[in-house]
């Protein structure tokens, strides 16, 4: 065989070569799901408690999922005391079904959970537990002992008018209603004065004035003013203490009340003309 045809069969062969390894082969695979993780739950506390409105508790925490960021897709949570199980009430079971979600990187997505809390929510520990959902799966953490202080608060209405009264006569019964505006029950106390504080009167007069103990009480209607309704205090510092008024904390939506009826006899002599005084109530 000539040499040079040789190397030109054999250069020919080397070059042929690759084509035969040209052809595509597809490939795939299928990724398993990787639940969520939440990580360590913060939250507001301790919870102060505003009279007669709510306040916002926030429960926060960072939701990991290692098939990124992008697959964490909502975050949910329950602020609770006394069962998790329990249907919301504003004593003592609250939910948020939809978390604030940041945009994320990497694995992470962090979760701000806010609830709105009442008043009357109960005192004590509870608890806040958050989960991160990715559409299939989920995980959640939880936070255990968040403090909720105790609120003794109450209202009651802004004015009570008795009327045209003769001198020496007891005027025709009033009643004030107190509403609890705390989360605990609650007892009173009571003093009065005319124009300024611990002045000693409980009414300030045209001409003259009207003492502090001819305004009486009692916690059930129609009493007799002599014998059965009770002078309230002369001043702050000697407020007539009330403990068997025991005020229940509203029960979710249905308010706590309870009346306290009055009278006040006008003195025979020495005062004339409109009368007008304060009245202070105490939550205790």
């Amino acid at each position: 065989m000539d040499n040079k045809l040789f190397v030109l069969a054999l250069v020919l062969s080397v070059i042929a070569m690759p084509a035969a390894f040209a052809a595509n082969t597809d490939t795939s695979i299928i990724l398993g799901n990787s639940a969520p993780t939440v990580g360590t739950v913060t939250a507001t506390d301790p919870v102060t408690l505003v009279t007669a409105t709510t306040v916002t508790v926030q429960c926060n925490a960072t939701v990991t999922d290692l098939n990124g960021y992008a697959d964490i897709t909502g975050a949910s949570a329950k602020l609770w005391k006394t069962a998790d199980g329990d249907t919301d009430d504003l004593n003592d079971h609250y939910t948020n079904g939809t978390c604030a979600l940041t945009v994320g990187s990497g694995t992470t997505r962090d979760a701000t959970c806010s609830f709105s809390v009442m008043y009357s929510a109960l005192p004590g520990e509870w608890t806040c537990n958050v989960t991160g959902t990715d559409g299939t799966d989920t995980g959640s953490a939880q936070k255990t002992d968040i403090t909720i202080n105790s609120l003794k608060a109450l209202s009651v209405g802004t004015t009570m008018a008795f009327g045209s009264t003769a001198l020496g006569a007891v005027a025709v019964e009033n009643s004030t209603t107190v509403s609890n505006k705390g989360n605990a029950v609650i007892d009173v106390q009571l003093y009065t004065y005319g124009v300024s504080n611990d002045d000693g009167y409980s009414f300030n007069c045209a001409t003259g004035t009207i003492p502090f103990d001819a305004l009486k009480y009692n916690l059930t209607a129609a009493q007799t003013y002599a014998t059965a309704m009770s002078a309230i205090g002369r001043n702050s510092t000697t407020p007539l203490t009330e403990s068997a008024f025991d005020l229940a904390v509203d029960v979710d939506t249905t308010p706590s009340t309870k009346n306290i009826y009055w009278k006040v006899q006008v003195p025979s002599s020495g005062v004339d003309g409109t009368c007008s005084g304060k009245l202070v109530v105490l939550a205790i």
